[in-house]
């Protein structure tokens, strides 16, 4: 199983929509079993979430598809970054997760971001239980928080007793961050910890320098033992997948660092056991009780196949031949055409002699025998030579054999069904119930239809009489318009609100956009400062070759100079010494002279061209000299002025990030003034509009009770009209009563009858209905029919 480390240098949205980047990241993801990313900036995780999506849809990983886990954002300051965990399902499992409290006392906020640390279930490998510590220490205070990590490590074993435990990450434990020598003294580097990374591994993508920042280290001799020899090392995928410069440095400028776990002992899967056979006898008639365990099993399986059989109840049938109580609930035939048997309960007083067995299988722990029927039902009969001898007798005696009529092992189908009376006695019941409603139903409409005859007669009466006008209408309608103007401002306010509000989240969004880019340009240019650094850190080295190359030729040149100038006077002593002896004769005239002057003319020659020949070398090596002296102090000036122009710019961002802060704070300040100047604005509406309902239902409830009374003053009147009239005509008395003359009266009521207003509440029309004709018939014998 393959653990690996990568930092991949502000992965966020910007990379995971790069369609080049993201193919190789996940290339290079796909390779782990669990892998660590750092320097991670996507707060919302939308971007780690289109990652995990990307890397499951590998047609490798469909299979194991990938989990992830993340933390929260961590920094001092506003800039953060998080620790995000990738690991596969079906070969590890995430079993705790812990973010460090850097709370230590006397030595607190020691890590600019907390360790995140994870437990994991790692059940292929040696080590079952493995914790991993991801780092990504600051650049400044690196041998700190390196130090630091030895506390933490003691916090793990304390908490959760592990001693499995590996730490990997970015350690910036080289280069111009931390010194070997400064390196030795922290605790971590002690004898309990093994550096699986060397100090002269090159962990970086970049060629500008070969520094060892990324590190894997364990804890333990366990833990080292765990590990494949040799499997510890830097994933070159700049070299492996053919990549140019450029193009590496996109996906990251650090290599992931990877390990190997050994491999777990494969283990035999234990045997399934097909079938347990439970001998109660033996073959020279001897008894062997079954275990009371074994009865207690099969009693209960027994009473988990038939539910209807009671405790203690032989499912089996007696010597009699009565079915066997398992047929009283029929069931379905399983879809996996399973046999459902049901197990033979085995009392303490019921004994199975000799050659007897009983077989229960492991899948149901039921005892065989038994087979599935074509109905469902399943049982067991036995022949003339039952379990006791007679059917209450005897209990104590078992007879000799047993044997099994196979022809009554055939599937039963009586056509019967013994729920079938229990069913129709519940339909029964439900019949009954049903007519008892059906019935309070007929009583229900029967009463209703009353009502309605009665509220159609208080109908036409009230239509009889007319009613008189009311002011009141007019007054509410006032009200209301009033109620109406005030609803529609509210409305036209609050229209506006939602306006402003819009505006002010358009703005709002718009400057979140606004210092998401710039935050985007500031991590940018941090890790543009961070490569200049790092460019500066390697030119100042170059500088230093150069001028220790211009000190070895200034002294080669002074070197020469001397050794020259001593060869120049070396050979000028040797010409000023040189003595000729001349032999001459005298037997002839010779010029002396002319002799020696042009010996001397030709040494002279020739010291001139030495001279000349070493003055000109001379010459050409100091030009060359000084021509490459004065290259180098270009190119060092070219340094010096780039360097002092990345650090105005440095500077310059530094003022506009700072302003762009104060900037976001002020909008924060009157974003959040806006939305609390809007939501009182719209709790007053609310509460107006609120208060106006209520005044509205008040309103309403007013006028349907002032209704009510002018109803019950109107049967008033109609029955006071009804009570004159009828005292009228007994005053009246115009009729001989012996005559047996008969008194008519017709009395002509005009009508007004209320109708419904637009606005729901009513009124009543000056249309004249139809006259309502009362005609009053009395008799001798004082009896009185009335004809409406």
């Amino acid at each position: 199983m393959k653990i690996a480390a990568f930092n991949a240098k502000n992965l966020g949205i910007k990379k995971v929509t790069d369609r080049m980047v993201v193919k190789y990241l996940v290339m290079i993801l796909s390779r782990y079993s669990v892998v660590v990313v750092l320097e991670v900036m996507d707060q919302s995780g939308e971007a780690m979430k289109m990652l995990l999506e990307k890397l499951n849809s590998l047609r490798a990983n469909k299979r194991r598809p990938y989990l992830m886990v993340s933390s929260c954002p961590l920094g001092r300051d506003s800039y953060k970054e998080q620790f995000v965990c990738f690991y596969r399902a079906g070969e590890v499992s995430l079993t705790e997760s812990y973010q460090y409290e850097d709370d230590q006392a006397g030595d607190a906020d020691a890590f600019a971001r907390e360790p995140f640390i994870l437990r994991f279930s790692c059940p292929t490998t040696v080590v079952k239980d493995l914790v991993l510590i991801p780092v990504h220490t600051k650049p400044d205070d690196s041998l700190k928080e390196l130090d630091e990590l030895h506390d933490v490590v003691q916090v793990v074993l304390k908490n959760w007793g592990s001693d499995n435990i590996m730490i990997l990450g970015d350690f910036n434990a080289d280069g111009r961050y931390l010194s070997k020598k400064k390196l030795e003294t922290i605790r971590i580097r002690s004898e309990s910890y093994h550096w699986l990374i060397k100090d002269d591994v090159d962990t970086t993508s970049s060629n500008h320098n070969d520094n060892a920042y990324d590190r894997i280290v364990v804890y333990g001799e366990k833990m080292l033992r765990a590990v494949v020899p040799g499997s510890a090392k830097t994933f070159n995928f700049q070299k492996e997948f053919r990549l140019n410069d450029d193009t590496a440095l996109r996906i990251s400028d650090h290599y992931p660092v990877e390990v190997t776990l050994k491999a777990g002992p494969k283990r035999r899967p234990l045997p399934v056991k097909r079938s347990i056979t439970l001998k109660t006898g033996n073959s020279k008639g001897g008894r062997k009780k079954t275990s009371a365990a074994v009865k207690r099993k099969m009693r209960e399986s027994t009473e988990k196949a038939n539910p209807a059989l009671k405790p203690g109840e032989d499912t089996c049938a007696s010597h009699t031949g009565r079915p066997t109580t398992s047929l009283l609930h029929p069931r379905p035939e399983p879809k996996h055409k399973t046999p459902t048997c049901v197990a033979m309960s085995l009392s303490r007083t019921k004994r199975i002699s000799s050659s007897a067995s009983v077989r229960t299988s492991s899948s149901s722990r039921r005892v065989s025998g038994y087979g599935p029927s074509a109905g469902g039902f399943s049982g067991v009969s036995l022949s003339s030579s039952s379990l006791y001898a007679n059917g209450h007798h005897g209990l104590n005696q078992p007879l000799a054999t047993l044997s099994v009529n196979k022809s009554l092992l055939a599937p039963l189908n009586l056509e019967i069904d013994p729920s079938l009376s229990m069913s129709r006695a519940h339909e029964k019941e439900q019949i009954k119930s049903l007519n008892n409603r059906f019935a309070s139903f007929i009583d229900k409409v029967r009463f209703l239809e009353q009502q309605n005859k009665m509220l159609e007669t208080k109908l036409e009466l009230l239509q009889g009489h007319g009613v008189s006008r009311s002011n009141v209408e007019p007054l509410f309608e006032a009200y209301m318009a009033g109620l109406r103007r005030q609803m529609d401002l509210v409305n036209n306010d609050k229209s506006k609100l939602d306006g402003e509000l819009r505006n002010m989240q358009g703005l709002v969004e718009d400057y979140k956009h606004k210092y998401e880019d710039e935050i985007n340009k500031r991590n940018n240019m941090e890790n543009d400062f961070v490569i200049l650094k790092k460019d500066v850190d390697s030119a100042y080295l170059v500088k230093a070759d150069l001028e220790d190359k211009v000190g070895a030729l200034t002294d080669e040149i002074n070197f020469l100079r001397n050794v020259y100038e001593e060869e120049l006077r070396e050979l000028q002593s040797s010409i000023k010494d040189t003595s000729v002896v001349v032999q001459m004769d005298n037997s002839r005239s010779l010029n002396m002279e002319q002799i020696v002057a042009d010996v001397k003319a030709q040494y002279e020659d020739i010291a001139a061209r030495s001279r000349e020949e070493a003055e000109a070398w001379y010459k050409t090596k100091f030009d060359q000299m000084s021509v490459q002296a004065s290259q180098f102090g270009d190119e060092l000036r070219i340094l010096k002025g780039e360097l002092a122009e990345v650090s105005r710019l440095i500077s310059r961002l530094q003022s506009e990030i700072e302003a762009v802060k104060a900037q976001r704070s002020g909008l924060e300040n009157q974003l959040a003034e806006a939305e609390e100047r809007g939501e009182l604005a719209v709790k007053e509406a609310k509460a107006r509009t609120r208060d106006l309902e209520d005044a509205l239902q008040r309103a309403k409830q007013d006028m349907a009770r002032q209704l009510r009374e002018y109803q019950d003053l109107m049967n008033l009147k109609l029955a006071l009209d009804i009570e004159i009239a009828t005292y009228r005509k007994l005053l009246e008395g115009e009729e001989d009563r012996l005559g047996q003359q008969s008194i008519l009266n017709i009395q002509s009521v005009s009508n007004y009858s209320p109708t419904k207003s637009s606005n729901g509440y009513s009124s009543q029309s000056s249309s004249p209905l139809p006259k309502l004709l009362i005609k009053t018939t009395e008799t001798r014998d004082n009896s009185r029919f009335s004809f409406h």
